[in-house]
């Protein structure tokens, strides 16, 4: 599961930060990524379907993209994340 950010950030180059707004969009999302080679993905937590979406993703696409999180700001969405066998979160540092 979890951890291994170093091979996935050097194995990725570019990690598009994607909001997901509707369920429908996610195929053709995960469709232009692919065209294009980028087979990683950070989905916000900024919508009221987040949690839905990211399940779907994974589910759908999950053996071909490394699926992370962000922005990861409690202890019940790391519990969220593990649920749902995300490849990686993105947090905020501590100053």
């Amino acid at each position: 599961m979890q951890n291994n950010i170093l091979t996935i950030l050097e194995n990725n180059q570019l990690i598009p930060v994607v909001t997901i707004r509707t369920i429908e969009e996610i195929d053709s999302i995960f469709d232009q990524l692919e065209a294009q080679g980028v087979f990683c993905i950070e989905i916000t937590l900024r919508t009221a379907i987040a949690w839905e979406a990211i399940q779907i993703a994974k589910e759908r696409y999950g053996d071909r993209f490394k699926i992370g999180v962000g922005t990861i700001t409690s202890a019940e969405a790391i519990e969220k994340c593990i649920q749902h066998k995300v490849d990686f979160m993105v947090s905020p540092g501590l100053a």
